[in-house]
């Protein structure tokens, strides 16, 4: 791109819809779509993904069933308004996420949609609001079987803001 012209770029899921917008200087969009259910379901798996930056979003009781594979992996699946992804995630021996796997996450290709293999990785961690949450993160898409890196960041900076809950006073 030329200089000082950027894209933006914003992926959400929210009550089950999935939704992306490409705009070039914030202000064309040139690609939007919203509630496909393949695009509802690649955006449940990017949520369970980013969950390692909060990862209360991670427990059973926010609705992800774990089921162990073996000592270093396991598969969490989340079922949300009627779409269900899973995802292998693989641990350290400290209890860290080190990485996501999925054979098949839905992505949009050649201007259709269709599974295709999905990896990211965690390092970096560090302790933010009483969590250990990872201060880098990458992901991509397998093509012809390499790993072709989307998306990379160094988490600078987070805040947390936890909802509190009122005890009964009686």
């Amino acid at each position: 791109m030329p200089l000082g012209t950027h894209i933006r770029v914003l992926d959400s899921y929210i009550d089950g819809i999935g939704s992306g917008r490409v705009s070039l200087l914030s202000a064309i969009t040139f690609a939007s779509e919203e509630g496909i259910a393949e695009l509802n379901s690649g955006a449940l798996h990017r949520y369970l993904a980013e969950g390692v930056w909060f990862p209360t979003a991670l427990l059973p009781q926010s609705g992800v069933a774990w089921s162990p594979i073996d000592e270093h992996s396991a598969l969490a699946t989340l079922t949300d308004r009627g779409t269900s992804v899973s995802l292998k995630f693989y641990f350290n021996e400290l209890g860290e996420a080190t990485g996501i796997y999925s054979a098949g996450r839905f992505g949009q290709f050649d201007g259709r949609y269709k599974k295709v293999p999905w990896q990211g990785h965690f390092r970096d961690y560090r302790d933010q609001a009483g969590m250990r949450v990872p201060g880098y993160g990458e992901v991509g898409w397998y093509a012809d079987g390499v790993l072709q890196l989307v998306w990379k960041g160094d988490i600078k900076n987070a805040r947390y803001q936890f909802k509190s809950e009122v005890a009964d006073s009686y």
